[in-house]
């Protein structure tokens, strides 16, 4: 018998076509950095930041979520906060800095 990689109550939410609550059911800082990822590619950097700030919150010591982030800020022009973010995502992992 397998052991479901999941919370079935995470399920039953995405069956239901939740994608943001069965995200948080999964509870997973990738899910989110990698969501925030997607947004980054489709131009869609608010989201990209709400993403990334939720991965934040769940792990902060998770560099990726940084490093998203701060693209997304960069891409709005907000240069104090990108810096901060990047400088950020660099202390908690070398491959993201300059």
């Amino acid at each position: 018998r397998s052991t479901p990689l999941y919370s079935s109550a995470a399920s039953d939410v995405y069956k239901r076509q939740d994608n943001d609550k069965a995200l948080i059911g999964f509870g997973s800082v990738s899910a989110f950095t990698n969501r925030s990822w997607a947004f980054i590619v489709l131009q869609q950097y608010e989201k990209a930041i709400n993403d990334a700030t939720e991965a934040i919150s769940i792990n902060p010591e998770f560099a990726d979520s940084y490093y998203n982030r701060a693209i997304a800020y960069d891409n709005l022009g907000q240069k104090d906060k990108a810096a901060a973010d990047q400088k950020k995502a660099c202390e908690l992992d070398r491959k993201h800095c300059p």
